[in-house]
C-alpha cells in the first residue's frame, strides 16, 4: 500500500492523513468507499475520486483531514475554487487549521492572486493559532517577491514582537533589509542570528557571500561559509559562496575545483555558471569559459 501512496506522490505524512481519516471514517461501507477512492487516486482518475470524497465530506462535515484530502485532489483535478472552498471551511479551532490556510495561501500565489494569498495569511495571523507565526514567514516572503521589501520587513517585526526569540524570522528580517540596501544593519542582523544560533547555516552562508560579493572581509567570509558547509556539505549554493570568495582571492584553481562540484550539485544554476565562467577565463582557460557562459545564455533564453 505504501508503494501505491508513493505512486500517487503522497509524502509520509500524506499517508497518515489517509490513515487516520479512515479510521474516523465510521460505516464500513463508507471505509469501502474512502478505499475505492484511494485507489481511484492510484489510478491518476481525480475527478472520480474526487466525487467519492465529496459524498464521504457530505457524510461527516466536521472530518477535518476527509476534507485536507479533498482539498488536494480537488486542486490536481483543476477543481481550484472548490479546493479554496475546502481549505476555508474549518476555523482556528480546528486541529487542521495551519496547514489548510498553508494550502489556500500556496494556492491564491500559484492562481496569480497575491492580494488573495496575503489576506489568507493575514486572517491566519489575526486568529493567532498555535502555528500562526509561519504565516509571518509566507507572506513576507511574498511581499518580498513583489519587491515591497519595506513592507516585508514591518511584517516580519509585527512577528518578532509575538515571537522575540525566532531566529528564523530574524534571519528573514536580515535578508529583506539586504534587498532594501541596507547593508549595515542586514550585516548586524545576520551577526545577531549567528550569536543566537551559531549553527545557523544559512545566515552564515548568507553574511558569507554578501561579502564575497563586495570583495570584503574575505578571511572572515571563508570562515563562515566553511561553518556553513560543516552542517551542510553537499549544499551546491553554499559550495558556489566558497568559491567566489576564492575567485575574490584570486585562488583561481581552487576556485574551479568549488564551483564545478557546485554547478554538478545544482543542475547547471546560471549563477554558478557564470562564476564558473569567470574563473575559467581568470585562470586562461577561455574556451571553458565560453561555454560556461553560453549555458548563462540559455538559461536566460527559458
Amino acid at each position: 500500500m505504501m508503494k501505491l501512496y508513493e505512486e500517487i506522490g503522497a509524502s509520509k505524512n500524506y499517508l497518515s492523513v489517509f490513515q487516520k481519516a479512515e479510521k474516523e471514517v465510521g460505516k464500513k461501507s463508507d471505509g469501502l468507499s474512502f478505499q475505492l477512492a484511494v485507489l481511484e487516486l492510484g489510478k491518476q482518475n481525480f475527478k472520480d475520486s474526487s466525487q467519492i470524497l465529496q459524498d464521504l465530506v457530505n457524510r461527516y462535515p466536521e472530518n477535518e483531514k476527509l476534507a485536507y484530502l479533498l482539498g488536494m485532489i480537488q486542486e490536481k483535478n483543476g477543481q481550484a475554487e472548490d479546493a479554496l472552498k475546502t481549505y476555508l471551511k474549518f476555523d482556528e479551532k480546528s486541529d487542521m487549521y495551519v496547514v489548510m490556510r498553508v494550502r489556500a495561501f500556496d494556492l491564491h500565489k500559484r492562481l496569480g492572486r497575491n492580494e488573495e494569498a496575503l489576506k489568507v495569511a493575514q486572517e491566519a495571523i489575526d486568529a493567532k493559532s498555535d502555528q500562526s507565526v509561519v504565516f509571518y514567514s509566507l507572506a513576507s516572503n511574498l511581499l518580498s517577491s513583489e519587491g515591497k521589501n519595506p513592507e516585508a520587513i514591518a511584517l516580519v517585526d509585527k512577528g518578532l514582537i509575538e515571537e522575540p526569540g525566532n531566529v528564523e524570522l530574524l534571519f528573514l528580517k536580515a535578508v529583506f533589509l539586504e534587498k532594501s540596501q541596507k547593508m549595515d544593519q542586514s550585516v548586524a542582523t545576520l551577526k545577531e542570528v549567528i550569536r543566537r544560533d551559531p549553527k545557523h547555516a544559512a545566515a552564515l552562508n548568507y553574511l558569507g557571500y554578501m561579502y564575497a560579493e563586495k570583495n570584503i572581509n574575505l578571511p572572515e567570509a571563508e570562515g563562515l561559509i566553511k561553518r556553513a558547509l560543516e552542517e551542510k556539505p553537499d549544499n551546491g549554493f553554499y559550495l558556489d559562496s566558497l568559491g567566489w570568495v576564492y575567485y575574490q582571492q584570486k585562488r583561481y584553481k581552487e576556485a574551479i575545483v568549488v564551483l564545478e562540484k557546485a554547478f554538478q550539485l545544482t543542475n547547471s544554476d546560471p549563477t554558478i555558471s557564470e562564476h564558473l565562467g569567470d574563473a575559467y577565463y581568470a585562470a586562461g582557460d577561455a574556451g571553458k569559459a565560453l561555454i560556461a557562459y553560453k549555458i548563462v545564455l540559455l538559461c536566460d533564453d527559458q
